[in-house]
This record gives structure tokens, C-alpha cells and sequence, in this order.
């Protein structure tokens, strides 16, 4: 593979479609993912190529079967192409990087800030957990290591952040903005035993979700999907859908207090929607999951980024944390 994708002749070779041209770039930060045309059918694809140790062969197998069952059971989300060999992935001989073929979706993405989309993705958000409920066969949240849905990945790296931050120009602050994390933890860990375990997408945001031209709303790029807490799936789908979850890092409506309209409409869509009924222990788990996502922040900023870009991080968000603590 090269910076243009897969070679096409091995493409053709290896999943039974050939790119009628070129492939074209279309995005992706861990996976890259190309578009092409299937000359012989018309037909448009994306090539989605990803290095095996962004997610593991066997564990792609199992999200790619998770697919297939939710998309028969009425939650649209393209379903990869068999390779030739059986797989529904394939490696690519020069670079060893796994190749996956899906049907391309024609459509739009959903804004952020529109209600009316908000209200749209809530309700797909729900049907999606709700067919989730009774499918065992994907790991659980807590062998998640790109997501701070693991308590206990965040508990480490939280040990970790502290460590960096001593002596650094922002040391106080960062203080300040993980006081109570310890406690909102052990507070979901309580709560657990009560709230909804489905299946999770995990990263819900409108750039893995279309508006389909065919009126349905598709979820892509599901390839951390888990086992977990649905509550913690509709906060951060509900976050990425705020006009400040798009803002630079130093542009001041990052740090704008969320839209409590935006907010109360997604959450009143969802439960509108959500099987089973939504339960009093998510109400109060709903505030510690959105609690603990400034919290992961912080530790990201604190064991990833430059002292200045931590430090206007955490100055622009301390009012919303100083709001939970109350």
C-alpha cells in the first residue's frame, strides 16, 4: 500500500471489485479510507486501511459479525465485502496493514446544533442499544484501551497525570479539575449493577453517522464497538453534538457550557425511543459520565500535549468542572 491506498490490481484480486480509477482520500485519523467506483457494477466503495495494532484481526472479526446482526435486525450500517479467502478483511502483502471494503453511503452528516438532527441521531442512538441488548459476542467495556469508558484504564492514567503535572505551570489547576474524579468513579462503580449493559458504539460523533439519500440513518466506522453501559454512549453522542465540541483548542466556544436545549432534546428523543425503559440510576450516572469526560481531558492534556496547550486547556474548562463540583 501506498499513500493513494491499496494497490488496485491486488484490490481486485483480493475482494472481487475494480476501481474503475484512482482512489480517492476521504478521511480518517487511526484507519485512512478511500473511495472508488466498481467498474464493472457502477458501484461506489470505501477502502478503510488500518494497522493491526489499532485493532486485532480476531477482534475485527467479531465487530464485523456484530455488524451483519445489527444491520439485519434493522440498524443500518454498511456491512464489509468477503474477501476471496472467506475473511471480511484482507492484508495487504507490501504493507501488512488490514484492508476492509465496505459499500460507500450516500448521504449527509449530521450537523451540530440543529436540534431537529440532534433528535434524529438520539432515536438511531437508541434502536442501536436496543438491538444490542441480547448480542454477547463483542468484549466488554473494560478491555477498552482507546476509550475512557474502562474505569480502571482511567484510574491508571489518572495516576499517571498527576505524576506529569507536578512542578508544571498548570499543577494547580490540574489539581483542581481531577479533585472529585476519584469519587465520581467509585459512584459509577456503585451505580454499575443498575444500569443497561448493550452494545456500544463508542464513538458516536456526526462524522461516524449519515443521513442516508435513502432516509435511514447509518452508524460507520464501528470498529471499537463493546459491551457497556449505554448511558455512557449517550453522553458523549450528545456532547459531539454541540457546536463546541468541533472548536479548536484556544477558540473560546470550546469552553462554552454545553447547550441545555440541545441537551434536554436529544435526551428526550432518546428516552422516547430507548428499550428498555430508561432507569433512575442512568439519570444519576448521566451527570458523573459527562463529569468524567472533562476529567479524561485533563489527562490528556496533562500526558500528551505541551505545557501551554495544557494550560489553556484546562483554563478555558475549569468553569464547567467548578459547575460539577457544585
Amino acid at each position: 500500500m501506498n499513500a493513494h491506498g491499496p494497490d488496485l490490481a491486488w484490490l481486485a484480486q483480493a475482494f472481487g471489485v475494480r476501481p474503475s480509477g484512482a482512489l480517492e482520500r476521504i478521511g480518517g485519523k487511526l484507519a485512512s479510507v478511500f473511495r472508488f467506483t466498481d467498474e464493472a457494477t457502477g458501484r461506489e466503495f470505501v477502502a478503510r486501511v488500518s494497522d493491526a495494532s489499532h485493532i486485532p484481526p480476531a477482534r475485527l472479526a467479531r465487530v464485523h459479525a456484530f455488524l451483519a446482526y445489527i444491520d439485519a435486525n434493522g440498524v443500518r450500517t454498511p456491512v464489509p465485502l468477503s474477501a476471496r479467502s472467506g475473511l471480511s478483511h484482507a492484508l495487504d502483502p507490501v504493507s501488512g496493514r488490514i484492508v476492509e471494503v465496505y459499500p460507500y453511503i450516500s448521504g449527509r452528516h449530521p450537523a451540530r446544533g440543529p436540534v431537529e438532527d440532534a433528535t434524529r441521531v438520539a432515536r438511531a442512538l437508541a434502536a442501536f442499544h436496543t438491538v444490542g441488548l441480547q448480542y454477547a459476542n463483542l468484549p466488554g467495556e473494560e478491555a477498552c484501551d482507546q476509550n475512557h469508558v474502562a474505569l480502571g484504564r482511567l484510574e491508571a492514567d489518572l495516576r499517571r497525570a498527576r505524576t506529569a503535572a507536578r512542578g508544571k505551570p498548570y499543577e494547580s489547576l490540574f489539581a483542581e479539575y481531577v479533585a472529585d474524579a476519584d469519587r465520581v468513579i467509585a459512584a459509577i462503580r456503585r451505580l454499575r449493577p443498575r444500569l443497561v449493559e448493550t452494545c456500544l458504539h463508542l464513538d458516536a460523533n456526526p462524522d461516524n453517522i449519515i443521513f442516508g439519500d435513502d432516509g435511514d440513518v447509518h452508524f460507520i466506522d464501528c470498529s471499537h464497538t463493546a459491551r457497556g453501559r449505554r448511558v455512557f454512549d449517550v453522553v458523549t453522542a450528545a456532547w459531539y453534538l454541540d457546536p463546541a465540541s468541533a472548536a479548536e483548542g484556544g477558540d473560546p466556544r470550546r469552553y462554552a457550557v454545553p447547550d441545555a436545549e440541545l441537551a434536554d432534546a436529544f435526551m428526550a428523543s432518546y428516552r422516547a425511543h430507548c428499550a428498555p425503559a430508561w432507569q433512575d440510576a442512568e439519570s444519576e450516572a448521566h451527570g458523573l459520565e459527562r463529569h468524567l469526560m472533562l476529567v479524561h481531558g485533563a489527562v490528556y492534556w496533562a500526558l500528551e500535549c505541551p505545557d501551554e496547550q495544557a494550560m489553556r486547556e484546562l483554563t478555558g474548562f475549569l468553569p464547567q468542572v467548578r459547575e460539577h463540583h457544585g
